[in-house]
């Protein structure tokens, strides 16, 4: 049986952060910004890591901190940043003006090696239903919507360790994937997944593929404005902040990278079910896209008043 990887998880979620990423940067980030998020990122992690009791030095401080990478744009909403602590990887999103937590990711395998030598159950105590409802239970003790991912995907159990078909024992090391039905078995579909181990009911990783499942909900807000002017402008500031909660906004931004209308779609459908705006595409005619790269600020020529 395959194995699952954390990595992956990670990677899924970068891709579709990647996929908002088809434009120049419309408001780059200030210092005050990213220490900012930092702070917020920083609470966030230390909320969800005691809500799923996971196995961090709490409280989690900027000193604790291996790795912390930002995207290179002042962001109103999606993905805005990663960073790692001795054991953990945790990828951020901008959510109604705060931060919130998407993927989990354990580092290393010292923990996954323990509970294969420290639990090794006969193969007929397998129990999927129970299985099942424990991940919905950590799911939903993380704030991520498992009654809609049941609800839009096919669920898939899996041991992470490889098994040969006459095997009499195992370890109830679990990986719970949810995927869109058209991909059960293909990574590009999957909707959220979580990898546990039963008897501790310990999370070694968890992911939303999209921030739909996510029911998170911001410890605080931050204020762009202050913390994005006056080295961007107002004008383009304000335009970030509607993007925010305006989903035509977003998909107009992106169009100006002239990216594959395919993935645009694909990024609209992670916010929204309503109909595709195909009015703000624009793929052939060169004066439409100088102008609308105008009124983005993308161009050197003479902004264009809206």
């Amino acid at each position: 049986m395959n194995r699952f990887p954390i990595a992956l998880l990670l990677l899924l979620s970068l891709l579709g952060a990647g996929q908002e990423a088809f434009s120049a940067p419309l408001v780059a980030p200030t210092e005050r910004y990213k220490r900012e998020m930092l702070r917020l990122m920083i609470a966030e992690a230390n909320h969800i890591a005691a809500e799923l009791k996971l196995d961090e030095q709490l409280p989690i401080t900027e000193t604790n901190l291996t790795l912390v990478s930002f995207v290179e744009a002042g962001k109103s909403y999606g993905y805005v940043g990663v960073f790692d602590t001795r054991n953990y990887a945790y990828t951020f999103y901008m959510k109604n003006f705060g931060i919130v937590c998407s993927v989990i990711g354990h580092k290393g395998y010292q923990d996954y090696i323990a509970a294969r030598t420290n639990y090794v159950w006969l193969i007929s105590r397998f129990d999927s239903n129970r299985t099942f409802r424990i991940a919905m239970e950590l799911m939903q003790k993380a704030g991520l919507d498992a009654e809609r991912l049941n609800r839009d995907c096919r669920v898939r159990i899996d041991f992470p360790e490889e098994k040969g078909l006459f095997s009499h024992t195992f370890s109830p090391i679990y990986m719970v994937t949810w995927s869109s039905k058209p991909y059960t078995f293909r990574s590009e579909g999957v909707g959220g997944g979580i990898e546990f181990t039963e008897p501790t009911r310990k999370v070694r990783a968890l992911h939303v593929g999209d921030l739909k499942y996510n029911l998170r909900k911001p410890l605080e807000t931050a204020n762009l404005m202050q913390l994005l002017t006056p080295e961007n402008s107002r004008e383009a500031v304000l335009y970030a902040i509607e993007m925010a909660t305006n989903y035509v906004r977003r998909i107009e931004f992106l169009s100006s990278g002239d990216p594959p209308e395919s993935m645009l779609r694909g990024v609209w459908a992670e916010y929204t079910n309503a109909p595709f705006p195909t009015n703000v595409l624009f793929h052939t005619n060169a004066f439409e896209v100088l102008v609308r790269k105008m009124r983005l600020g993308q161009t050197n020529a003479t902004p264009i008043k809206r």
